[in-house]
């Protein structure tokens, strides 16, 4: 049986796509009349969900013009890449993973090394992260996770199209994998974590180097 999404997940899911799919842009205006019509749901029920987007930082209100996805800038991002990695790993140390929980994983595993475009990708990566925090015990942090990763969707793509951290991730993931089935959750967990410090490690050198540059 599916699991029935709210309000708040699904739109969260079209947000995705859409960035994903070019037809909305960091910082251009989100249209709540299109986000209702195809969510079937009011207007001031999703202006509430995009109020709650804004508490974490996902979205931004911009007065005369309303609701944007956030255009984060490196700086913002590196610390939210940190956050995301200890927020993680508080999360799988939280979580209690069943035998289909695992089976659900590799499964995962596999659909991101088929995955070809960047975009899709992507999108196993973070179907993959899902699953590493879906049954945590603690509600507020994997919500914080999801909503924290919205807006930096654009580094992760082109870290994947430059091939960045490509292969370390497949072999991380792979890693995080046998450790679960192994039962070593701390260890799993802390291998998370790594992996977000990671993209905090390329973009605070691609600070470095600019500064180099400028210096």
């Amino acid at each position: 049986m599916a699991k029935k999404i709210s309000l708040h997940q699904h739109i969260r899911s079209l947000i995705y796509d859409q960035l994903l799919e070019g037809t909305l842009k960091p910082g251009q205006r989100v249209s709540l009349t299109e986000f209702s019509k195809l969510t079937k749901s009011t207007p001031t029920q999703v202006r509430e969900v995009f109020a709650r987007f804004e508490q974490t930082g996902a979205v931004k209100f911009v007065p005369k013009k309303g609701f944007t996805v956030n255009n984060l800038n490196k700086v913002e991002a590196i610390a939210s890449y940190k956050f995301i990695g200890t927020l993680q790993e508080f999360a799988m140390g939280e979580t209690v993973y069943s035998e289909q929980n695992l089976s659900k994983l590799k499964k995962a595993y596999a659909a991101i090394q088929a995955a070809k475009a960047p975009a899709d990708v992507l999108k196993e990566e973070l179907a993959f992260h899902e699953l590493l925090i879906s049954d945590c015990k603690n509600k507020i942090a994997p919500e914080l996770i999801r909503n924290l990763k919205l807006p930096l969707y654009k580094f992760e793509l082109r870290f994947i199209k430059a091939g960045q951290k490509s292969r370390s991730s497949l072999l991380t993931y792979n890693q995080i994998v046998s450790l679960i089935e192994d039962e070593n959750y701390d260890e799993a967990a802390e291998l998370a974590r790594a992996h977000w410090r990671l993209s905090s490690m390329e973009l605070s050198g691609e600070e470095d180097r600019h500064k180099d540059l400028i210096d």
